[in-house]
């Protein structure tokens, strides 16, 4: 064997080599092809069934775009009728109104002359009106002249009616005493005087305890005017039953003549127990 022979074998020893290693790389980065193409397979199936719900959820907002749409459209048409039927009613105002003005231009000038008569008419009813206030002062200053001389009589009335009242009452507490002292009691002692301090009640009104007993001289048997305050003044006597306390008597009441035990003719607390 030659050179070339030589060369040539170590040459295919090492392409053999090299193929060698190659097929060992291959069978060691091998794929299941089987395997990848049903994971394709798989994928590629899933993927249409997103592409199918993509789909009819794109036609169905197509459809509810369309029906908005057509909602819109119609919102539309009637917005531009209500437009047309306010330029219609608008144009007919404008036309009013160039009736208004024309109209306010033919009747200025009489307008013109009412102010001019209300104005006469106003400087008219000033004049009336301040000689109304002036009416009216005076009137208001005669009537508090009038009020004032009425005050004056009522004061003069109700002071001649104090007087009268006043007169009344001294003349009843004269004829009062005076009957006091014509149906007062025998012997009575000088100068007493007492209070009545209780009266008995229902059927016992006619009996009343006094201030006074045996140490002012009251004794049993004597008998007491029982005068008051206010009309009538002279109210009856008393008949004394019990004087054995030396501060306290008790006796037994007598209305004034011709009176009866009611109303004012009852004994009160405070009553006055006197000789006359």
């Amino acid at each position: 064997m030659n050179a070339l022979g030589k060369l040539l074998t170590v040459f295919v020893f090492l392409v053999s080599l090299v193929w060698l290693g190659f097929t060992a790389v291959l069978f060691a980065t091998r794929s299941d092809w089987k395997g990848e193409a049903l994971r394709a397979q798989k994928a590629a199936d899933d993927a249409q069934k997103n592409a199918d719900s993509l789909t009819k959820q794109v036609i169905e907002e197509r459809k509810l775009n369309d029906a908005r749409l057509s909602a819109a459209e119609q919102n539309m048409i009637a917005l531009r009728k209500e437009r047309d039927a306010f330029e219609g009613e608008y144009i007919k105002l404008q036309a009013s109104v160039k009736g208004i003005a024309d109209a306010t231009q033919k009747v200025q000038p009489t307008l013109n002359e009412y102010q001019q008569v209300n104005a006469s008419l106003q400087k008219t009813t000033d004049n009336l009106t301040t000689q109304v206030n002036t009416l009216t002062t005076s009137r208001d200053q005669a009537v508090l002249k009038e009020q004032a001389a009425e005050r004056r009589a009522n004061d003069a009335a109700l002071s001649l009616k104090v007087n009268e009242k006043a007169l009344e009452d001294q003349m009843e507490k004269t004829r009062s005493l005076l009957e006091a002292r014509q149906g007062g009691a025998a012997e009575p002692d000088a100068d007493f005087r007492g209070d009545v301090i209780s009266v008995g009640e229902g059927k016992n009104q006619d009996i009343i305890v006094f201030t006074g007993g045996a140490n002012a001289g009251v004794k049993a048997g004597k008998r007491y005017v029982v005068t008051r305050s206010t009309a009538p003044y002279y109210v009856g006597t008393v008949t004394v039953v019990n004087a054995s306390d030396p501060r306290i008597s008790s006796g037994v009441f007598t209305p004034a003549a011709g009176q009866k035990l009611a109303g004012d003719f009852v004994p009160k607390k405070g009553d006055m127990v006197s000789s006359n």
